[in-house]
């Protein structure tokens, strides 16, 4: 995820809308903040972080101030817990995506032998591609180790 925002594109990119601002209610603290980061950082990047680490601290912050929770919760965030699985199906399901399924693997790998080996062999590309595809297909990308 790119680490060097404008504030223009912090704007565009991590504003919360109005609905997005609903699916925060009754959400506080850590919680709160977890789920808008995790929601505008999955509509940016099609996947979501794996942990604290993996968004930048100023969209962290530009969202901090929206949701009216202090950045120093962020820290505070659970990404394995109870709250965090419930956080992430809540955005799939309102961003109309579904989770990558063990039945996505073989349309995924016959997509790619059709339409990119034939002119692409290169790993990290190959993995690009399906990533977009699978956004495309409105599926959550697996992990990257699975992918």
């Amino acid at each position: 995820m790119q680490q060097h925002w404008t504030i223009e594109e912090l704007i565009d990119d991590w504003t919360l809308l109005p609905a997005e601002q609903a699916l925060l209610t009754g959400s506080q603290g850590a919680n709160r903040l977890g789920l808008a980061v995790m929601l505008k950082a999955f509509q940016h990047e099609g996947r979501f972080p794996a942990r604290t680490r993996d968004v930048p601290s100023a969209a962290v912050a530009f969202v901090a101030r929206q949701v009216g929770v202090e950045v120093t919760h962020f820290d505070r965030y659970d990404w394995r817990g109870r709250s965090s699985s419930t956080h992430r199906a809540l955005i799939r399901e309102f961003c109309g995506y579904r989770a990558f399924m063990d039945a996505d693997a073989a349309p995924l790998i016959e997509w790619l032998c059709e339409h990119v080996l034939p002119r692409e062999e290169r790993p990290d590309l190959l993995k690009a591609l399906a990533v977009d595809h699978l956004r495309d297909s409105r599926i959550e990308p697996p992990t990257n180790a699975r992918l």
